[in-house]
């Protein structure tokens, strides 16, 4: 159906709420996804381990994506790091926690519009000094 519809908004607004993510929410996330030049919105709040698939799903430019939030329920050490080829040109608000952009990532830097930026338990291997955010 997405495929033959106009170009509607797309938002993910997925929480876990401890219940356990389902097969079929993963897939159905995992083909939202696809869909970059509709994508709004992406939250998710899910489990680590369950977050890894969907951020490598997360790759690529997203010309409509205009907030990204990525919260892992559990604290394992998973390394969550979003795709370095990740774009988002229109991008207002980035919320991670336990998760990393990459040291070389473009997306701070070709994002015009953020005005809201979140980066908490920030790993330790992503670590960049603050004033790379300045520059």
């Amino acid at each position: 159906m997405l495929a033959h519809s106009p170009p509607f908004p797309l938002i993910i607004n997925y929480l876990d709420n401890g219940l356990g993510t389902s097969t079929e929410d993963e897939e159905a996330i995992l083909l939202a996804l696809q869909y970059h030049n509709h994508m709004h919105r992406i939250g998710l709040a899910m489990p680590a381990l369950n977050l890894l698939k969907l951020i490598e799903a997360i790759d690529g430019q997203f010309p409509a994506l205009e907030r990204l939030f990525i919260w892992p329920q559990t604290r394992d050490d998973m390394s969550l790091m979003i795709p370095p080829t990740f774009q988002a040109l229109h991008l207002g608000m980035l919320s991670l926690s336990y998760a990393a952009l990459p040291v070389r990532s473009s997306l701070l830097t070709t994002t015009t519009g953020l005005t809201s930026l979140k980066l908490s338990n920030i790993p330790l291997s992503a670590y960049f000094h603050p004033s790379y955010l300045v520059a």
